[in-house]
């Protein structure tokens, strides 16, 4: 798959999704997977504005049955049957963190690497339960919480570019 935006101004992803995501309005059927592995080639970053934001990412979108209360950009939410689990190749800083998503989901970021353009980025047997109870950890969340993996989203997406192209040769869910 290769994702590529050339002279883009608006907000703009590329995304392939497996599942359901958080936006579904549904209750989603359960995924079986347990470990992830991804190939990439970051192949081009330019901006057509001062103000730009990119990322390079797979998101693990996990559903919990039971309502908890968690936090998300900053602010406490009530009622939250959904974390989304964030991991960047490229385009953010830091190593993990809790940032924004949706108002109705709670969030755990992960920054696995810089990946500059030209270069290849690779991750292996990414431990997607372990995300799971670290994202729990940093939400000060039980472990014990109960949750199951429902989607998986693949892609770029970005704003104030002129060109964000990424190859993804190949990945695979076990």
């Amino acid at each position: 798959m290769q994702n590529t935006a050339s002279s883009y101004t608006g907000t703009y992803n590329s995304n392939v999704y497996q599942g359901n995501e958080d936006w579904c309005n549904c209750v989603p059927s359960k995924l079986s997977y347990t470990v992830y592995s991804i190939v990439g080639t970051f192949t081009k970053l330019s901006y057509s504005s001062s103000t730009h934001d990119y990322t390079v990412e797979t998101t693990f979108y996990f559903y919990m049955p039971t309502a908890v209360s968690g936090t998300n950009c900053g602010a406490t939410v009530n009622g939250i049957h959904w974390m989304d689990i964030e991991i960047f190749y490229s385009g953010r800083t830091g190593t993990q963190y809790i940032g924004c998503s949706s108002s109705n989901s709670i969030n755990w970021r992960q920054v696995i690497n810089q990946t500059l353009p030209g270069q290849n980025f690779h991750q292996s047997s990414y431990d997607i339960i372990g995300a799971y109870q670290n994202a729990l950890y940093y939400q000060g969340l039980p472990s014990t919480t109960v949750g199951y993996l429902s989607g998986v989203e693949i892609g770029v997406e970005g704003f104030g570019i002129s060109n964000l192209s990424v190859i993804w040769y190949d990945y695979g869910l076990g």
